[in-house]
């Protein structure tokens, strides 16, 4: 078990923001674990949960079996897909920031990014650099033009 947000900028000599990135990059890797009012803990890769509960020693050297929350990453999915399909989020939009959908389905800011993933390796969804997380149109390209070529009049920078 790690000690609070606040407690680790003190020992670390660091700002909030920056322990708040470093625990989300954790849960997006799949090794941190928070359990709202208990705290948050951190498994190396050969001991990770197989299931719904999760046994952690606390610093009083207690044991403790931790209900892990349930499939956070599927849920975002399956709701950000069900929102393409219905129109909500419609063909060429962006959905909104993983700190609004982090906010929205209570988990952070990593685990929301992490979620996304697969729905752009299946094409539901394509990511542009710092231009956010778009819904792709729909059918092929116009005809003559492939969708990666960039417009016309663009110029490379550099």
């Amino acid at each position: 078990m790690i000690p609070p947000k606040h407690r680790l900028c003190v020992e670390l000599g660091v700002s909030l923001s920056s322990v708040v990135r470093a625990l989300a990059r954790l849960t997006g890797a799949g090794v941190a674990f928070s359990v709202r009012a208990r705290g948050t803990v951190i498994v190396g890769p050969g001991n990770l949960p197989t299931g719904p509960t999760l046994r952690v020693r606390t610093p009083s050297r207690h044991v403790e079996t931790w209900t892990l929350p349930s499939g956070q990453g599927a849920r975002i999915r399956d709701v950000v897909t069900a929102r393409v399909k219905d129109g909500t989020y419609p063909e060429g939009s962006r959905i909104p920031g993983m700190p609004v959908l982090a906010e929205e389905f209570g988990t952070t800011e990593g685990t929301a990014k992490h979620a996304l993933k697969p729905l752009k390796k299946q094409g539901i969804l394509a990511g542009t650099r710092q231009g956010g997380t778009l819904v792709p149109p729909l059918g092929p390209p116009p005809p003559g033009r492939c969708r990666a070529t960039r417009g016309p009049g663009h110029k490379k920078q550099g």
